[in-house]
């Protein structure tokens, strides 16, 4: 192995590590700033361009959460069941058998008159 590839892989010294330690703390407060202002820098145009293009915006929001909505309920709902399959259809010719059966008294009250 070469000897300029060991000294790459080896661990800082321990006053380097301390120290990088020591900074730490610093660091992330300043990255979380850094990060927070980003954040509002967007948000902050974001509502210029919301005002400045209200339909467009209402569109966009609209179009968005109806695939949403679309996606979730396709990876959300199962598949019916046979039994469930089954009863539905079984329902569907009981309602059919109900209206044939009202119909045809209805046309005999008639006829009896």
């Amino acid at each position: 192995m070469n000897e300029a590839m060991r000294s790459d892989t080896s661990p800082p010294a321990n006053g380097a590590e301390a120290s990088m330690k020591a900074d730490l703390p610093r660091r992330i407060t300043r990255e979380l700033e850094h990060a927070k202002d980003s954040a509002t820098d967007v948000a902050n145009g974001l509502t210029e361009r919301a005002k400045e293009h209200p339909y467009v915006t209402a569109g966009v929001l609209f179009g968005s959460g109806l695939l949403f909505g679309a996606l979730a309920y396709r990876a959300f709902s199962r598949p019916p069941t046979a039994s469930e399959i089954f009863t539905a259809a079984m329902k569907r010719a009981a309602i059919d058998a109900r209206h044939t059966l009202a119909t045809g008294l209805t046309a005999a009250r008639r006829f009896v008159k």
